[in-house]
């Protein structure tokens, strides 16, 4: 019979809290608990990859808070009394120092 090489899944999505976290397990090991040359390479990919992800993850909450600085800027741009509309004596009042 042929020998079957057993296919190891990927790791599934982290959150990126736990991206970071394993990106700072995988640098301690890389730093202190150096064990084979395949194991560093494993490891330096794995660090990587969590780093696009992370990469990626922030980018879509820039996007996402962009979005929503923009709805809200959009908001209270609607909200505000339009000044054109305002006579002379509207005007004046706003002016009023004492």
């Amino acid at each position: 019979m042929a020998d079957q090489k057993e296919s190891i899944a990927p790791p599934a999505a982290p959150s990126f809290e736990e991206a970071i976290d394993e990106l700072e397990e995988l640098t301690e090991r890389l730093a202190h608990e150096p064990k084979s040359l395949g194991a560093l390479i494993d490891d330096f990919e794995r660090g990587q990859s969590l780093i696009q992800f992370c990469h990626g993850a922030l980018k879509s909450a820039r996007e996402r808070i962009n979005v929503i600085q923009a709805s809200l800027q959009n908001e209270s741009e609607d909200d505000a009394p339009d000044d054109s509309s305002k006579s002379f004596s509207d005007v004046n009042d706003d002016v009023r120092l004492f």
